[in-house]
């Protein structure tokens, strides 16, 4: 007959598999890590990233050791036996997640990224300080992004490496991850939207929307109409009235406009940045950009209409002089200039369109106030701007 294979024995065999397969992984993907140590980055701030990582991958490496070290020296102890496959698990689960980050750097290469685009960023971030870093990625999504990276890190190290956790982050503060659409790699002219990536990042780390939120005026009749609204379309279902007092419906109703509004001046503000660092560029790039995805007047949660944004920004065009620059340029770039005028004519007409249908009383909402913060946003961003000397412009 067969040796019998106890329950003790069964959980020392997996919990040693476990911890066997996951040292594998940590170690395989150190690995691609250290050759990545050799790749030609156009930016420094990469290499940074894969020391990071490398420390991480070192610890875990050590961790997973040390376990497998333990329940080799106590196979009948059920105790340790079950925090081997909780540790086991607890760090697949982080390598799973740094792979993606390891992903990103193997496509942040020269190979992968113009030279165009380099020197595009570069010039955006050249006044940031040094805890500042900056990676650019092309993306397969057809769509702009940014992501702080280095907070993720730190976020998914909090349970599973607590010391190393704390150690991160005090010589960088952050790791912007800004992407764009692989289509667009040489595509210099559409990537000035990075500015608003950007813009993302230095709304984020001056606080403004914090700032903003707080100047939100809500049109009273407004609101009335959107909790009318509300109210109705429940009414059919119950008896609202007998659960719902008309001011806990206002109040759901605000918070909720509260939160959308947050995302919308995010937005807003971070186009703003982008055209004031790269000019009439950026309004092109975005005209292009938006309405080659989206209805003129199609909003969402996290973002205000293309009509919304397009008309704050050619209203900045003509604030800040750019068509009256334009209308006094001669000779040879004459012709160019009015054609960049006859450009943004025409979108200034399109989008004076009326909307094709209803606006939504919760949209109507949503428009009155962000038109009022209009003003209070440039103002922000101009203060930011000039107090950091950020940009090209």
């Amino acid at each position: 007959m067969g040796k019998r294979i106890t329950i003790t024995s069964r959980r020392r065999s997996i919990s040693e598999t476990l911890l066997g397969t996951t040292l594998e992984h940590a170690s395989y993907q150190k690995v691609r890590l250290s050759e990545l140590e050799h790749q030609d980055f156009p930016f420094a701030d990469c290499k940074q990233l894969v020391t990071i990582l490398l420390d991480i991958h070192s610890v875990i490496i050590d961790e997973l050791d040390s376990l497998l070290t333990e329940i080799r020296k106590n196979p009948n102890d059920k105790e340790i036996q079950r925090d081997a496959e909780i540790g086991a698990r607890r760090f697949g689960h982080l390598l799973a997640f740094l792979h993606s980050s390891l992903e990103l750097l193997e496509f942040s290469g020269r190979s992968h990224i113009s030279q165009g685009s380099v020197y595009l960023l570069g010039g955006l971030t050249s006044h940031f300080g040094r805890t500042e870093r900056f990676i650019l990625v092309p993306s397969y999504e057809f769509n702009y992004s940014y992501t702080d990276v280095l907070h993720h890190i730190i976020k998914a190290t909090e349970d599973a490496i607590p010391a190393m956790q704390r150690k991160l982050g005090k010589d960088v503060n952050r790791i912007a991850v800004l992407s764009y659409p692989n289509v667009y790699r040489e595509n210099v002219l559409s990537n000035c939207l990075l500015g608003h990536e950007v813009g993302h990042y230095v709304v984020e780390q001056a606080g403004l929307v914090r700032d903003l939120v707080a100047q939100i005026q809500l049109n009273s009749n407004l609101l009335q109409k959107v909790v009318d609204d509300y109210r109705r379309g429940r009414i059919g279902q119950t008896a609202i009235s007998d659960f719902f007092a008309t001011e806990s419906v206002k109040a759901g109703i605000m918070q909720e406009t509260s939160q959308t509004l947050t995302s919308w001046i995010t937005e807003l503000a971070s186009d703003v940045f982008g055209f004031r660092t790269l000019g009439p560029v950026c309004l092109f790039a975005l005209s292009k950009f938006l309405l080659a995805l989206h209805n003129l007047d199609e909003s969402t949660d996290d973002h205000p209409s293309a009509r919304i944004r397009l008309s704050l920004l050619l209203d900045q065009f003509e604030k800040k002089g750019f068509a009256n620059e334009l209308k006094g340029v001669n000779d040879k770039d004459k012709k160019v200039a009015n054609s960049i005028l006859d450009y943004f004519d025409r979108l200034k007409v399109f989008i004076s369109y009326p909307p094709g249908a209803p606006i939504t009383p919760k949209n109507e909402l949503l428009s009155d106030a962000i038109t009022k913060l209009q003003d209070a946003i440039t103002i922000a961003i101009d203060n930011t701007i000039d107090s950091n000397k950020y940009g090209f412009c």
